[in-house]
């Protein structure tokens, strides 16, 4: 079982009912029931062939009594509020905004793990969905971001944050997620090197809102 599957997991608080979207090989989705966080598991994936391997592994782990295999895209193999919440990994952010984006109010709680685009998937998710979590983590040498969301109470506008916030996470800058200072800081090497390459605009802009969001690091801190 990979760090990053046990984190998503570990994450969720917990739901009467969950979908696991995209579920691969079904491992979230054994370990959600493990772990007792839902009574009923819904696992979807639009591929024939990790859905049976899911069917397998959960055979194996005697869960099918509380996980049901569904083959299909998105949220289409659910009715309309069928379950409580959702977990979706693994996935480019502008995809997981297209699946979820017309019936994003169906759920109370959302465990989401996008691959890219991560400044327009937070402010897609700030504008839907209370983020009451968001976290780094790194695994064989890639980083990845973890968040959980539940019902937007306060409809007001969007808070104003600033360029590092949306490309990196207020919450994890604010905490000082030490995961997070790690990739600033290799990203900062990286596009420094590049910098002394060429001189392009669009990396000089970037080297500043990495610079931006170290600055939460250095803010009120002796280290």
């Amino acid at each position: 079982m990979s760090k990053r599957i046990e984190r998503l997991v570990d994450l969720f608080p917990g739901a009467t009912s969950v979908a696991d979207i995209g579920c691969d090989h079904g491992y979230s989705s054994i370990l959600l029931a493990k772990k007792g966080k839902a009574e009923k598991i819904i696992a979807c994936d639009i591929g024939e062939s990790p859905l049976e391997s899911a069917k397998n592994n959960i055979r194996k782990e005697g869960l099918t009594n509380k996980i049901q295999c569904r083959l299909g895209n998105g949220l289409e193999p659910l009715k309309s509020y069928e379950v409580e919440a959702l977990l979706i990994s693994g996935m480019g952010g502008p995809l997981i905004m297209e699946i979820v984006e017309k019936r994003i109010d169906e759920f109370s709680l959302a465990v989401f793990s996008p691959q890219s685009d991560f400044s327009n998937f937070r402010r897609f998710l700030a504008e839907k969905m209370e983020v009451l979590k968001e976290e780094y983590l790194e695994e064989g040498g890639k980083f990845y971001r973890l968040f959980l969301a539940g019902k937007k109470e306060n409809k007001e506008e969007t808070a104003a944050r600033s360029y590092a916030e949306w490309e990196y996470g207020w919450i994890p800058l604010q905490k000082k997620d030490p995961v997070l200072r790690a990739l600033l800081e290799k990203e900062k090497r990286q596009y420094e090197e590049i910098l002394e390459k060429r001189q392009v605009e669009e990396v000089r802009n970037k080297l500043a809102v990495i610079d931006e969001a170290l600055g939460f690091y250095r803010e009120n801190h002796n280290g």
